[in-house]
């Protein structure tokens, strides 16, 4: 039996489309004061599909010339098996008779904003391994899917994103699909799609994985972001799937493809591997309003306050504009007093401290072992207790990720480093330690613990690197192995706040 399942999340509605064993994404859109939309969800439930894309070795993908990543005939093959739905979220799980995989799409809502995070999960249940080379974060549909304008004209959508560079970041520039990239072309049905992407560890060195697809004609915007600090990419565009020109924008984010990022996993028989997550919605309004939910959203969902304090603390670091790397007990102390007079909470000692005065700081990174001479008879301990006796936290800089090829510790074994093509990534004079080596976590662990010893009660860790691809000797491909190393750092950072 087939019917239309809506689900009222906050000021949005989550449309599926079920029968029988298939269930299909219609659309996300805001609901309007009488809970209502507008859409015409029966015309559009012709063209619904499971919220995700899967693609293996074994199976073409890609759709019209390769234009659009991921996209194969597995979601749509796959039957519904289970549906499990509560006041905070909603799982659907897959499976694909043929291949064994079973497909887990997780949605969290949040009660405070329009935002919806989802999650996808792949488990091989055959008794062979399966070689993933896409899966997406998420992959909706059904955007603008009402009024009277068909998706390319030119009053209709507008697509705001982020650029960035060093010191010039959070640059939002706005453009329509036609001037992005994609615009009607054929009388016959043409897909298209515009793409963005970072690939390499600084995932925000050129634009930030987020963006908001304004409706002008109805004044409704679709907003996401891709919650990754690796390699990312995402698709905005329409699958030419009729010639109406209605319900055929779609969104879709990934950090796992071959295609675009040179993504793969190797699963074993019952292994399963999980996405980053994408928090998407959608609301009434432009692009200000969108904004408005994504910071309610990271304010309630992302970064809670410490638990210790209600607030965040007034923080002074000496860097910027300041003594830029060169600390030194002449220049701290006045420094000290001063940040203490305005009512600093914290005062961080930034780079330098480390490093023989006049040397290139980076290539010395990597040791963490103070410089006698930048702090003559006080040390640095003595400087940490001056901090301490002024009311503020001592802190610290460092940036755990690198290692300086002169320092000492970068005579530390080849599988402490990310290595790749036989040999250790370098950016400038920087390697990048392997947080996947427990070792280097543990060694980590005791560094940190011998400046808390020493009265340390903040640390700023910082990140002016990149890493490239990532390791291609820690798993099945270099984007993999980019993946381990930040989910196992991310593990470190989560065993440095449960030690301390």
């Amino acid at each position: 039996m087939a019917e239309i399942k809506t689900y009222r999340i906050k000021d949005m509605v989550l449309s599926f489309y079920k029968s029988d064993d298939k269930m299909g994404l219609i659309s996300i859109e805001p609901a309007e004061e009488n809970g209502k939309i507008n859409s015409d969800l029966e015309y559009l439930s012709a063209f619904a599909f499971p919220p995700f894309q899967i693609a293996i070795a074994s199976r073409p993908y890609g759709y019209c010339y390769s234009l659009v990543s991921g996209a194969t005939s597995i979601p749509r093959e796959m039957k519904i098996v289970s549906e499990k739905s509560s006041p905070d979220g909603l799982e659907l799980t897959y499976f694909h008779e043929q291949q064994k995989i079973e497909a887990t799409v997780i949605f969290e809502f949040d009660e405070k904003s329009n935002v919806i995070r989802q999650q996808t999960k792949v488990r091989n249940l055959s008794e062979n391994d399966v070689t993933l080379t896409h899966l997406s974060s998420s992959s909706i549909q059904g955007i603008a899917a009402d009024g009277e304008l068909p998706w390319h004209d030119k009053d209709k959508i507008k697509i705001h994103y982020c650029r960035q560079v060093g010191q010039g970041e959070g640059q939002w520039r706005s453009g329509g699909l036609e001037e992005l990239g994609m615009y009607p072309s054929s009388v016959h049905n043409q897909s298209g799609s515009i793409q963005f992407m970072s690939v390499g560890s600084r995932s925000t060195g050129r634009l930030i994985p987020m963006a908001i697809i304004e409706d002008k004609e109805t004044n409704k915007s679709w907003f996401f972001q891709i919650e990754a600090s690796t390699h990312w990419h995402f698709e905005i565009g329409n699958y030419g799937i009729n010639n109406n020109d209605k319900g055929v924008l779609f969104l879709h984010t990934n950090t796992a493809d071959e295609r675009y990022l040179g993504w793969k996993k190797i699963l074993k028989p019952n292994e399963e591997y999980s996405t980053f997550k994408t928090g998407f919605g959608c609301c009434n309004g432009g692009f200000e309003n969108a904004i408005s939910e994504l910071t309610l959203y990271r304010r309630s969902k992302l970064k809670e306050f410490p638990s210790s304090s209600s607030e965040m603390p007034l923080i002074y670091n000496d860097f910027m504009n300041s003594l830029w790397g060169d600390p030194t007990s002449a220049k701290l102390l006045p420094l000290i007093s001063q940040a203490a007079e305005v009512g600093a909470e914290v005062f961080c000692i930034d780079a330098g401290w480390f490093s023989k005065q006049n040397d290139d700081l980076n290539v010395y990174l990597g040791d963490w072992t103070p410089d006698s001479e930048r702090f003559e008879t006080h040390g640095l301990k003595c400087i940490i207790e001056i901090i301490r006796n002024k009311g503020m936290v001592p802190g610290l800089w460092f940036e755990f990720e690198v290692c300086g090829v002169e320092s000492q510790s970068a005579k530390f074994p080849d599988d402490w480093f990310i290595r790749r093509n036989g040999v250790r990534v370098q950016d400038g004079p920087r390697l990048f330690y392997n947080f996947t080596n427990t070792l280097v976590q543990k060694h980590f662990l005791k560094i940190v613990k011998t400046y808390v010893d020493m009265g340390i009660g903040y640390i700023k860790n910082d990140y002016n690197g990149c890493l490239g691809t990532g390791d291609d000797t820690i798993a099945d491909c270099a984007a993999e192995g980019q993946i381990m190393n930040v989910n196992s750092f991310y593990n470190f950072i989560d065993s440095l706040k449960s030690e301390f």
